[in-house]
């Protein structure tokens, strides 16, 4: 790891999440035989699946599971393409909270199922008629073990703690390309921020260009949370994002019924998230409205 890089590791670390549901689909190979053959179809055309449980049985759980992903995602910035993210200490602290809340619910929302699964197994009877196998559905304490939400934690990469018994020179070697990853994974995780800030400004932009057009209070809310967020993820200490961010407070500490209200408020409201947004080289093409 370079020497400018080198107090990331007490700054901010790796962190992966996986989240596992049991999927109650299955393919029918029975089912799939006779379509095939009924309709003269090669094997490759196509297959059954089964819906082993009613529809919305398990809609809850899934629910809690896309809120898991979104308050991942929220909290950290990506860092490589296999899910691992990097998550700042400074933004830790409200990721745990966040997590626990979400994760409880998540278990909760598994337990109900659970507790109705039998109940959903004879609804599905009914429905799948000569379809339905009791072999398609595990003992309940077997599907239980098929939900799980997990998250794992490591160290960033150091090139100073890489001790492998090679030649010196390929040591070298391996170690400045564990650095050049190190410098492209924070590049990626640095442009991650501005394309937030500047997916933020860009809706706004377009929802203020006409007070015909409606917009909701999340427009300027999402915008107020992302002021605070972003100075959390700013794990390089990137000054112009957090100048970025200073002019963006200038519309988010606006109330939306205020830019309702008031045409000027508007205006001055859309006019200076389209500067910030030239100001980061990104070329709005929405005209203001008279």
């Amino acid at each position: 790891m370079t020497a400018n890089t080198q107090d990331l590791r007490s700054r901010a670390m790796l962190v992966t999440l996986n989240i596992s549901v049991w999927n109650p689909k299955k393919k029918d190979t029975t089912a799939t035989l006779e379509t095939l053959i009924k309709h003269g179809a090669s094997s490759s055309a196509g297959a059954f699946i089964k819906n082993l449980l009613p529809d919305g049985s398990i809609d809850r759980v899934k629910k809690s599971e896309g809120a898991l992903r979104a308050l991942f995602y929220k909290h950290t910035l990506p860092w490589r393409d296999e899910g691992i993210r990097i998550l700042p200490s400074a933004a830790w602290e409200d990721f745990a909270n966040e997590e626990r809340e979400v994760k409880r619910e998540f278990y909760e929302a598994v337990g109900e199922f659970l507790v109705n699964y039998d109940a959903h197994r004879n609804r599905a009877k009914a429905a799948l008629n000569g379809l339905f196998s009791e072999s398609d559905y595990p003992p309940v304490e077997v599907v239980r073990s098929k939900f799980a939400v997990r998250v794992s934690w490591f160290p960033l990469p150091d090139s100073a703690d890489f001790r492998v018994d090679l030649p010196e020179e390929v040591r070298q070697q391996l170690s400045a390309e564990i650095d050049s990853g190190v410098s492209e994974s924070l590049k990626v995780a640095s442009d991650a921020l501005y394309t937030r800030l500047g997916d933020a400004l860009g809706r706004v932009v377009e929802r203020l260009d006409d007070s015909d057009k409606v917009f909701r209070n999340t427009l300027i809310t999402n915008l107020r949370e992302l002021c605070v967020q972003i100075p959390k993820l700013n794990v390089m200490g990137d000054e112009t994002i957090l100048r970025l961010v200073g002019e963006t407070e200038k519309i988010a500490s606006l109330e939306p019924d205020q830019i309702r209200a008031d045409e000027t408020v508007r205006k001055t409201a859309h006019k200076t998230a389209g500067d910030i947004l030239a100001a980061m080289g990104i070329t709005q093409p929405t005209q203001m409205a008279a």
